[in-house]
Order: C-alpha cells, then sequence, then structure tokens
C-alpha cells in the first residue's frame, strides 16, 4: 500500500501553506522484502508589495523518518540494505517578480525532494 496525502490552505489572500506527505508500506518482493516509509513535509508562502515579492519557508521531512531498507535473500545472495540520509532541509526563499505579474493559476504549489 502507498499513500499521498496533499492539502494547500490559503491562510489569508496573500498566504499559503502546504503539507504533503508520503507512506509507503512494506512489501514483499521475489528476493526478499523491502521496508517501509514515511515523510512529513510542510511549507509557507507570504506575498508582500502586490504579490511582486515572495517570502517561502519549507522544511523537509520534518521528523527525520525518511529512511529506506530492504532484505534480500536468494541462492546466491544474502543482503541486508539500510539507507538514511541527513533529509531534514529548512530553506527560506525570497523571489522578486519584475515587470507584469501574469497569473498562471489560484495557486502555486511548493515543491519536495523526497528520494533518497
Amino acid at each position: 500500500m502507498s499513500a499521498n496525502f496533499n492539502s494547500t490552505i490559503t491562510l489569508t489572500k496573500t498566504t499559503l501553506w502546504q503539507v504533503s506527505c508520503n507512506y509507503r508500506s512494506a512489501r514483499l518482493t521475489p528476493q526478499g522484502r523491502s521496508f517501509g516509509n514515511f515523510v512529513l513535509n510542510t511549507g509557507v508562502r507570504q506575498d508582500l508589495f502586490r504579490k511582486k515579492v515572495s517570502l517561502t519557508l519549507t522544511v523537509t521531512d520534518i521528523f527525520k523518518t525518511l529512511r529506506q531498507k530492504t532484505k534480500f535473500n536468494s541462492l546466491y545472495l544474502k543482503q541486508n540494505s539500510f539507507g538514511k540520509r541527513d533529509s531534514r532541509i529548512i530553506y527560506l526563499g525570497i523571489s522578486y517578480r519584475f515587470g507584469k505579474t501574469i497569473k498562471k493559476s489560484d495557486e502555486e504549489k511548493l515543491q519536495f525532494d523526497d528520494a533518497l
């Protein structure tokens, strides 16, 4: 089983909050098994000066749970693999829009990197 949850909440006309979480359960493979993993990310964007300036704050892997564990067991190979990275990243960004603002959509989504 795998589940993805994304929610974008407009707090005010100029403030956007987004939460994203991914869960993948343990699963059997022909040679062994892959264990489950979970990650939760969040971000806030504040538009200023008639949307000419945006401040963005994002936090990835809030609970530091992103890891990958697999176990292989075949006739010629027995292997336990565990992968973990220092995936908690806090990002603060400032963007300034030059010229005329072109409206793309009602919500611009924040992007997170969940790859191991």
